[in-house]
């Protein structure tokens, strides 16, 4: 220690009295902070690991070789060694230990709370006799991340016996996840606005479903868009992560499928059945397992892509189910009915799916004749890479890409301008195109959804240019419809975006007040929309008068607005 740097009442070795109290102060905080993370805390958590087998034996040894390994350093701190020298081993030290818990455990961070009596730490079940995987070891290790969190005192959790210490362990859970959160299905209503309804796809409602199996109370849900992740939930199939995903130490927790490390093969209610049977809060069932499985195959269109199967879908689970309660999936599951099968009258009849039946029967048979119109309107687009492209401009497919699989094609893109937004899905990946706005989904998938409050800046020719490596070619409906969209964004450069913008709003404002309030006795449908067309035109084209001197370039102005303005 010759060359340490001292710290006492006077300057030695080159420190300022100034520099000795910085030095003490940071030492002692270090002392403090390493203490903090190797005490008792970091104990109880490797017993309770240790018994849960989420550690071995062997992780629990090197563990404890890591933490006594700084003794010497406490010894030298203790016998009033106070120098640069010691300040930087224990900053070492500090690092190489963090270094050293986080391969043992992790992205674990369970936030404990003080119990106040170390020795009395839960009883958690010996898992299953059978070898778990190490994937469902981590789901079920997450789980408990997340009680633990928000747990205050673990004496809650204090039980004589294994078995007890489980019981109150899943009793616990079921108590304190109690704030959930599922995507809204975005809607329009009958004036055009974006709405949030308060019910879900059938993924999230399969979440919700398999919760309250497990036994917990859903009450407090909120049903959000997505990417609203700002309060402390459990968080349902809202997007952009992979599996089950704990954030501020399992405050906030997010169960979903929307990376494109996701693929085809993964849903919510997969992830969501994963975690609660790995704590024990629900049983392996067949039906459930099948149910599971058809979700998954539902949310990723990777069911049926034959024509006659598609026909054959208004007997089945996979084309009915969109019109049934979610109570409903499931008594057909527990009865053993497959999502596949073709239901007999006297079953359809028997689990009161006579008039959805129909209903989705004529879905199809309108959906094939609006396929047809596509194929002769020169609106299915060859490519290499992505093989034959069916273009559904504002979406007249009903049945979307089941019939467009049932017709043999491999991709579908919907472009929806008067939504700002577009769509398309694929047998062949999409995350490594560059499509110039919106994102990729799972990989098969690529949407700039109309909730985002962008502007559509891209063509739809761009899009087809990328997806046939810049061989697109269109001809017949699709010619003209791409020669519209040029001349369209023509006629936006006429006016300053602000000023566009601003018209398009008060000529909204114009037509659904004149739609509720005028008096329409005696108007068809046919003549109110016309009516309503010519004075919102009018209107428009008073308010353009003064911007636009030219009357050929304020038509043109006016046209493009109405297109924007009227209902689909």
């Amino acid at each position: 220690m010759g060359h340490a740097k001292y710290i006492t009442s006077e300057a030695k070795g080159g420190l300022s009295p100034e520099e000795m109290v910085s030095l003490e102060s940071k030492l002692k905080n270090l002392i403090e902070q390493i203490a903090e993370i190797n005490g008792w805390k970091l104990e109880a958590k490797t017993e309770m690991a240790l018994k849960n087998k989420l550690i071995s034996p062997e992780q629990e040894k090197k563990l404890s070789e890591v933490i006594n390994s700084g003794s010497e350093l406490y010894d030298r701190y203790n016998q009033g060694e106070r120098t640069e020298t010691l300040l930087k081993e224990l900053e070492d030290y500090s690092r190489w230990v963090q270094e050293k818990k986080n391969e043992i455990w992790g992205s674990m961070e369970i936030a404990e709370r003080k119990s106040g009596n170390k020795e009395r730490m839960p009883v958690k079940k010996e898992r299953e006799e059978r070898k778990l995987k190490s994937e469902e070891i981590e789901v079920s290790r997450l789980g408990a991340q997340i009680t633990l969190e928000k747990i205050n005192n673990y004496e809650e959790l204090w039980a004589e016996t294994e078995q007890e210490g489980d019981e109150k362990f899943k009793q616990k859970t079921r108590e304190l996840w109690k704030e959930f959160a599922v995507h809204g299905l975005v809607g329009r209503d009958k004036e055009g606005n974006i709405t949030l309804a308060n019910e879900t796809d059938l993924d999230g409602q399969g979440c919700l479903s398999l919760m309250r199996l497990a036994g917990f109370d859903i009450s407090d849900l909120k049903y959000i868009e997505h990417g609203d992740r700002a309060e402390d939930r459990i968080y349902f199939d809202v997007g952009k992560v992979h599996g089950v995903v704990l954030s501020d130490s399992g405050k906030k927790v997010f169960i979903d499928h929307h990376t494109d490390e996701s693929g085809k093969d993964s849903s919510a209610i997969q992830f969501t059945y994963k975690l609660l049977k790995s704590m024990g809060l629900l049983e392996d069932k067949k039906y459930l397992d099948n149910l599971v499985d058809f979700i998954t195959k539902v949310d990723n269109k990777t069911y049926f892509s034959d024509e006659k199967s598609f026909k054959n879908s208004w007997r089945t689970i996979y084309g009915l189910h969109r019109y049934m309660d979610f109570s409903k999936i499931i008594e057909l599951f527990q009865a053993g009915v497959k999502p596949g099968e073709v239901l007999s009258e006297e079953k359809l009849k028997k689990f009161g799916l006579e008039e959805a039946s129909k209903r989705q029967e004529k879905i199809i048979n309108i959906s094939v004749g609006k396929m047809q119109k596509i194929q002769k309107g020169g609106l299915i687009v060859p490519s290499e890479r992505f093989g034959k492209i069916v273009v559904d401009i504002e979406k007249k497919v009903g049945a979307g890409f089941d019939a467009v699989r049932a017709f043999g094609y491999q991709t579908y893109l919907i472009w929806s301008p008067k939504s700002e937004s577009f769509f398309i899905t694929s047998n062949q990946r999409l995350d490594k195109e560059e499509i110039g706005q919106g994102e990729s989904v799972r990989g098969y998938m690529w949407i700039k959804p109309r909730t985002d409050g962008r502007p559509l800046t891209i063509k739809l020719t761009d899009i087809l240019s990328s997806l046939t490596d810049g061989k697109f070619e269109p001809t017949l409906k699709l010619k003209e419809f791409v020669e519209k969209e040029q001349k369209e964004i023509e006629t936006r450069q006429l006016l300053e975006p602000e000023k566009m913008a601003i018209l398009e709003k008060f000529g909204k404002e114009f037509y659904n007040t004149l739609k509720r309030n005028a008096v329409w006795e005696g108007y068809d449908q046919k003549r109110k929309e016309a009516t309503l067309k010519i004075q919102t035109e009018v209107f428009l084209a008073a308010a353009l008068k003064e911007a636009i001197k030219e009357d050929d370039q304020a038509e043109k102005i006016v046209g493009y607005l109405i297109a924007k303005i009227e209902p689909r």
